[in-house]
């Protein structure tokens, strides 16, 4: 194992401790369904988990100095850059990185969002401090972290989306991520339906809890088809916990988090039962592993799994 291999297997079994202590204090049973008769479909599922696949694509091909190639007929419209640095991604870059990218498909666009290298690189602070969401007056808080993401790719984001919605040739905005990138973006799509542009349709898979109460609430006013696709063995869902004491402040006080609706559960992957059972809780968070339990639930697994076949690794 070489010098960066131990850094990083290191890095990630101090930050697995730290999820599995929280882990004990929570769940992501909160904020499950608002309409129970509102379609979970399938299809559109696997769609988006798959362009959530070439979300992370885009950063190995980033890396290895390509641009990132979407299959036809999708197209791809606009890439999203940040400078925001997440712990535990251990090349220093000078220049942004991709954390999403708009395309389309007939007529529908859709923002992807991509997740970080290892499940823990956006919990920097056990206190999970929280900000005022900018985007829309009186719309609550939101985790410090997932915040300054979405801000760094705020405009570029509005812009894409309102070039294409102008264009009149799209009817449907697909938005989707996948850990850090459902975080994100839950933070997107009310911004984007206030701007009247399209009304969106999120899908996002593993997602952790991203605003307090009053986000939640606001967020269900202004997203009517959202679902949160959840391995029930996955720990990144129930963070941050549902309480958490503020001890950087003083007094301390409590700060809120709450999960906005609907959520679709699977189960796959084995129990946690240890903190040091680093592969189990990798694969129970790793998209190729949701991708695969979503297309076994379609008409047709082997063809949907073999679509997937060598992006991110994934196999088919």
């Amino acid at each position: 194992m070489n010098t960066y291999e131990m850094m990083r297997l290191g890095h990630l079994l101090v930050s697995m401790l730290s999820l599995l202590i929280f882990f004990a204090c929570s769940s992501n049973k909160d904020g499950d369904s608002l309409d129970q008769e509102m379609s979970f479909d399938i299809n559109i599922a696997a769609e988006l988990a798959r362009l959530n696949l070439h979300g992370y694509e885009q950063l190995t091909d980033f890396l290895d100095g390509q641009l990132l190639t979407l299959p036809e007929p999708y197209q791809l419209h606009t890439v999203l850059l940040t400078r925001q640095l997440f712990a535990g991604e251990l090349f220093d870059l000078n220049e942004a990185v991709p954390i999403g990218f708009v395309a389309s498909r007939a007529s529908a666009i859709y923002v992807v969002f991509r997740g970080t290298r290892s499940i823990s690189e956006w919990i920097d602070n056990v206190t999970f401090p929280q900000t005022r969401y900018d985007a829309i007056d009186d719309f609550g808080k939101a985790h410090l972290g997932f915040h300054g993401v979405y801000e760094s790719v705020q405009d570029d984001l509005l812009a894409a989306v309102s070039e294409l919605s102008d264009s009149g040739a799209f009817s449907t905005l697909y938005i989707t991520g996948h850990s850090l990138g459902g975080a994100v973006a839950v933070l997107a799509a009310p911004d984007l339906a206030a701007q009247a542009l399209l009304t969106p349709v999120m899908y996002n898979f593993a997602a952790p809890r991203v605003g307090d109460e009053t986000f939640q609430e606001r967020y269900h006013e202004a997203i009517q088809t959202s679902w949160r696709v959840v391995n029930n063995r996955d720990l990144v869902p129930d963070l941050p916990p549902a309480s958490v004491i503020a001890v950087d402040v003083f007094p301390p006080e409590t700060l809120t988090y709450a999960h906005v609706s609907n959520v679709r559960e699977f189960t796959f992957g084995r129990s946690i039962n240890s903190p040091l059972d680093v592969l189990s809780i990798v694969l129970n968070h790793d998209i190729c592993n949701y991708y695969e339990a979503i297309c076994d639930q379609t008409n047709a697994p082997m063809a949907c799994t073999a679509l997937a076949g060598g992006v991110h690794d994934c196999q088919p």
